[in-house]
C-alpha cells in the first residue's frame, strides 16, 4: 500500500505510466518537468527536448510497447515501480513478427517536482530486445567471461544467512525502507543501498534483480543488475550455496556476468568484505 502522504508523487508517476502505454509522446511531455531527465538501465542519460525524440524512435521499433506495473511504494518525492515491460520489435525492413515479441522484469524510479516527472529512471536487463536485434547471439550473462568466486566460513548459521538474503537485505545491507522483496521464484525485487564518505554528500544505489532458484537453508541465485559503479546495467548471476560447518556456515559466492574487467574486480573486492560484514552483523545480534 502507497502511504497517503507520499500519494501524490504516486499519482504523477501512474499517469505517467498511462502515457506511456497510451505512446502518447505529447502527454508524456506535458508530465515533464523541464530539466527533465531519462536515464537508462546503463547510466546513460537523456534531457529534453532530445528526450521527446527519443520516446519517438522507440515506439517506432516497439509499436506495441507496454509497461506493468505490479507493486509500488513512494516516499516524498520519489515513487518506486516494480513489473515488467515488453512489446515487439520491428527493424526498418521488416514487419512485426511473433518471435520479436519480448518482455522483461523492470523497475522504475521516478523523481517528482511538483506535479511533474524531474526523473524517469529504468531498470532492467535490456537483453530481451536486444537479443531480437542480433537475432541469433547467446543472453550476455552466459557469454561474457568474468565471473568471482568468494568462499568464507561465516559463524552464523545458515538458516539465518539464507533469510538475511531473501527477507532481511534491510537489517545488513539495504536501506531501511527501501526493500520490495518476496522470496519467490521469478519475482523481481528492489533496493537500494546508502554510502556516505567522509566529506562526501550521501549516495543512494539502486539494486534490482530476481529470484531464479531458491533452496531453503542451502542455495540463493538471483539476478544482481547495479549503476554505472556496479555491474553498469548489465544483468549478472549472483549464486550463494550454504553448507552447515560445525556451528557455522561455508558460504560460498560466485558472481558471473560482468560487463567487463573493471567491474570484476571492483567485486572482487566487495564481497568478501560484505559478506563478514554479514556475518558480523547477524552475531551480533544474535547475542543481544
Amino acid at each position: 500500500m502507497v502511504p497517503q502522504l507520499a500519494m501524490a508523487s504516486a499519482d504523477v508517476a501512474k499517469r505517467f505510466v498511462e502515457r506511456i502505454n497510451a505512446h502518447d509522446v505529447s502527454g508524456l511531455v506535458a508530465l515533464m518537468t523541464s530539466d527533465h531527465v531519462f536515464i537508462d538501465s546503463l547510466g546513460n542519460k537523456l534531457a529534453r527536448p532530445s528526450i521527446e525524440d527519443g520516446w519517438r524512435r522507440y515506439f517506432d521499433v516497439v509499436p506495441d510497447y507496454w509497461v506493468r506495473i505490479d507493486s509500488m511504494f513512494s516516499e516524498g518525492s520519489i515513487a518506486i515501480l516494480v513489473g515488467a515491460a515488453g512489446g515487439t520489435y520491428i527493424s526498418e525492413d521488416e514487419a512485426a513478427r511473433p518471435e520479436n515479441k519480448w518482455q522483461t522484469p523492470a523497475v522504475w524510479v521516478a523523481r517528482i517536482e511538483g506535479q511533474g516527472v524531474a526523473e524517469w529512471r529504468v531498470y532492467s536487463d535490456n537483453e530481451p530486445i536486444r537479443e531480437k536485434m542480433r537475432r541469433s547471439k547467446p543472453r550476455t550473462s552466459q557469454s561474457r567471461p568474468f565471473s568471482v568466486v568468494v568462499e568464507q566460513k561465516l559463524e552464523a548459521p545458515p538458516s539465518a544467512i539464507y533469510r538475511a538474503w531473501t527477507k532481511q537485505f534491510d537489517r545488513w545491507f539495504a536501506a531501511p525502507g527501501t526493500v520490495l522483496m518476496l522470496a519467490k521464484v521469478n519475482t523481481p525485487f528492489f533496493f537500494e543501498t546508502q554510502f556516505k564518505g567522509e566529506g562526501m554528500k550521501s549516495e543512494r544505489h539502486p539494486h534490482y534483480g530476481r529470484f531464479l532458484k531458491l533452496r531453503r537453508n542451502n542455495l540463493v541465485k538471483m539476478t544482481w543488475v547495479t549503476g554505472p559503479e556496479g555491474t553498469e546495467g548489465a544483468e549478472t548471476v549472483v549464486t550463494l550455496e550454504l553448507s552447515p560447518s560445525g556451528k557455522g556456515t561455508k558460504v560460498r559466492l560466485t558472481h558471473v556476468g560482468f560487463p567487463n574487467e573493471r567491474s570484476k574486480v571492483q567485486h572482487e573486492k566487495a564481497w568478501p568484505t560484505v559478506l563478514r560484514h554479514l556475518d558480523e552483523t547477524l552475531t551480533r545480534t544474535s547475542k543481544d
